[in-house]
């Protein structure tokens, strides 16, 4: 199954990109740190990068 991720970069630019597994059920079973590392994966971004998006931070 194929799911997708929408991107959007610093500059405001999007970017659809796809996922090759079921990215819902994946990060359910992943817990919160295995869900930020497959969030980061999919989107080419690091993991802190998620982290400061999931806490708030800028």
């Amino acid at each position: 199954m194929t799911s997708s991720i929408l991107v959007v970069d610093d500059d405001g630019t999007t970017t659809l990109r796809l996922v090759e597994s079921d990215l819902a059920v994946d990060l359910d079973n992943s817990g919160v740190y295995g869900a930020k590392t497959l969030v980061a994966g999919a989107m080419d971004i690091s993991v802190d990068t998620v982290d400061r998006w999931f806490s708030g931070r800028s």
